[in-house]
Formats: structure tokens, sequence, C-alpha cells
């Protein structure tokens, strides 16, 4: 994994999705299917990012963001040492029940 991560509750994951109607919807839907806890990854790599990166940006004058940020939602409260101690524990099945999906935000500028 590159960059940052951080483990936020669901009400602080505003300010990584940004202040668009489709940020408030995501923050909206995850709230339905009980979504309590993100963790966010700065700097993140995203593959078809990357192909819309390369064929409108590269050629483009100026700095821009290669870099994504991936927001990952569960349905428990977690805290980045349960996260850590779930990930490498032999069995993950209560962890993994836990796991809602993600969603990938892109840089538009």
């Amino acid at each position: 994994m590159v960059g940052n991560i951080k483990v936020v509750p669901l009400a602080n994951c505003k300010k990584f999705l940004g202040g668009s109607p489709h940020a408030d919807y995501i923050i909206r839907y995850a709230k339905e299917i009980g979504a309590v806890t993100a963790l966010v990854e700065d700097g993140y790599i995203d593959k078809d990012y990357l192909i819309d990166f390369s064929r409108f940006y590269s050629r483009s004058f100026g700095q821009k963001k290669a870099e994504t940020t991936r927001i990952h939602f569960f349905n428990k409260e977690l805290s980045r040492r349960q996260l850590t101690k779930n990930l490498f524990e032999l069995d993950t099945s209560s962890f993994q029940k836990s796991y809602l999906g993600f969603t990938v935000v892109k840089p538009y500028r």
C-alpha cells in the first residue's frame, strides 16, 4: 500500500470525499447500509484512474495529481490498532463480515 492510512468514524469521512452532491450521496448510502467506520488510504494508485490520467492529463501543462484516495467502509467501530490486529489474525471471518465495500475519490482538477 502506498500513502497514508487513517481510520475515522463515518461522520468524519466527508472531508476526504469533498463537498460535492456525489460526496453527500456516498455518505448517505454508507449510513443506510450500516457503515460506522471508514479506512482512508491517501496516495492510492488506482489503475483505472491511471488510464484516465494518461489519456487526459499526461500531455497537459502543470502538475496533476496521479494519486487517488480510496475509502473502505465497515459496519463496526474500529481503531487503527484493531484494524492492524484483524489484518494479521489467522481467523479474519468476523472482520471480513464487517467490510461493506469501498469507493475511490479521483482528483478532478
